[in-house]
């Protein structure tokens, strides 16, 4: 029986068999994290992928003007790199991988990944499928960027965390985990005044409402 330690949940472990999943299991390693930390192997350590056990990783880049840029936001079970997706040599890479919450993460090197998805063709198969729905999340936001207003792609942000983080309490999502207007203003790209304006504005339209532990509630129609 597979020991339940967090390395073993996440959409990277899908429809894998049980000798296929310790097989897996035993390749990687778990390190933690402090919170302020960066994660990188950049130089002449090997590049990793690595799978959140517990705790919060936000990937980010610097626009031209200096302004911090959310990119992705990983919780456990997500998985993530310190290059890129690819398997290529001497990939050029930018974004910043910074630990924001006290963390414990499963990591494996790139070569010894690329040797596993060999043995484990199902691996491969949810490995593509990580990519893709991650690609999918990017054009989605790209597309809000150049063709919706600020309270329009705020919207579809929160709509997007409640399906993926929150918890289904009937008629609303509740989102537990603390999200500050700066976060959000850094995630679709506009100033922290300015997405303020807007939770207010989505307030008053009944999207958005804080509860008595002051958790954010999002309002949408379920799928």
């Amino acid at each position: 029986m597979l020991k339940e330690d967090g390395c073993n949940k996440g959409q990277l472990y899908l429809n894998l068999k049980p000798d296929e999943m310790s097989l897996v299991l035993s390749s990687l390693t778990s390190k933690e994290y402090k919170k302020g930390q960066t994660i990188s192997s950049l130089g002449s350590a090997p590049a990793k992928i690595f799978v959140l056990k517990k705790g919060m990783v936000e990937i980010s880049q610097l626009s031209k003007e200096g302004k911090k840029v959310i990119i992705e936001v990983i919780r456990p079970g997500g998985l993530f790199t310190d290059t890129s997706f690819g398997f290529e040599e001497n990939e050029e890479y930018s974004d910043f991988v910074e630990v924001t919450l006290p963390s414990i993460v499963c990591e494996i090197s790139k070569d010894d990944f690329k040797k596993l998805i060999t043995k484990i063709p199902q691996l491969a198969v949810n490995y593509i499928n990580i990519i893709g729905s991650k690609l999918t999340i990017s054009d989605v936001r790209v597309r809000d960027l150049a063709l919706l207003d600020i309270k329009s792609r705020l919207k579809h942000e929160l709509t997007h965390m409640a399906r993926t983080i929150g918890f289904d309490k009937g008629g609303y999502y509740v989102i537990r985990e603390k999200v500050t207007h700066e976060d959000l203003a850094s995630t679709i790209g506009a100033s922290r005044e300015t997405v303020t304006k807007a939770i207010h504005r989505l307030k008053d339209e009944g999207f958005v409402d804080h509860d008595k532990l002051n958790r954010l509630i999002i309002r949408i129609k379920k799928i």
